[in-house]
């Protein structure tokens, strides 16, 4: 969020990577940052990183979207970044939002548009692999597309002088796809996922093991290329 400045108190919702929580931190300075979210072991790894990088000013919590543990107009901005994807209720997170957000403050967002993803070499177990992650969010009642919903929702919400723009993540270096690949291979070994596959007909984790195969193998390709759609949208509250 370009239009932040020293002095203004921000509040992260949810599944930011670290330095972005950290980034905030350093811009605000004489301000403070707030990150919250519904994963415990995020908050500790987030809470690391900021101890590593001595950011004092910013502080974390786990809390729930829909019902943030904070004051009403408390915060000078507001943003959620990879989180709307996953929401069920759009309406209603976005609304939370707005209530700890003070009259005239920034609000936010950033997320994918699975739509929008390109990836080489093509393998059939990893198109099978973007498949599966796409019903397991639309299972939980979120959107791999919603990117490309964030100005129209912002604007039905009633904020003002909504603006969106759109930018690609890349990996494009052998350390990148080596990182990316592995990334991406853990997914598909994690507890959760794999119950929630499981639930979408995925009845033999050997399945998901060899997908995860599959995205360590990708990753290790000399010529390998994956970029990734992301849609943004800031505005301000009334």
């Amino acid at each position: 969020m370009q239009r932040l400045q020293s002095g203004m108190n921000v509040l992260d919702c949810g599944r930011a990577p670290g330095s972005i929580i950290v980034g905030f931190a350093q811009i605000v300075a004489l301000g403070r940052v707030k990150g919250v979210d519904l994963n415990e072991d995020d908050v500790r790894r987030v809470e690391e990183l900021a101890r590593i990088v001595e950011t004092p000013n910013a502080t974390f919590r786990s809390a729930d979207i829909y019902a943030l543990p904070l004051a009403d107009e408390s915060f000078d901005a507001v943003f959620a970044h990879g989180v709307m994807e996953h929401l069920a209720e759009f309406d209603a997170a976005i609304r939370e939002m707005v209530r700890v957000l003070k009259p005239g403050g920034l609000i936010g967002a950033r997320s994918s548009d699975h739509d929008g993803h390109i990836y080489f070499p093509q393998d059939s177990l990893i198109d099978e692999s973007l498949k599966l992650i796409e019903q397991v969010v639309k299972r939980n009642g979120g959107d791999r597309n919603i990117g490309r919903h964030l100005r129209a929702l912002f604007i039905e919400a009633g904020i003002e002088r909504v603006d969106a723009s759109a930018s690609y993540e890349s990996s494009g270096s052998f350390d990148q796809t080596r990182t990316d690949g592995e990334s991406m291979a853990l997914i598909f070994l994690e507890p959760s996922f794999v119950k929630a596959a499981v639930e979408e007909g995925y009845e033999d984790a050997g399945r998901l093991e060899e997908i995860a195969v599959a995205w360590n193998s990708w990753g290790e390709w000399l010529d390998a290329f994956r970029a990734c759609a992301w849609c943004e949208v800031v505005g301000l509250k009334p």
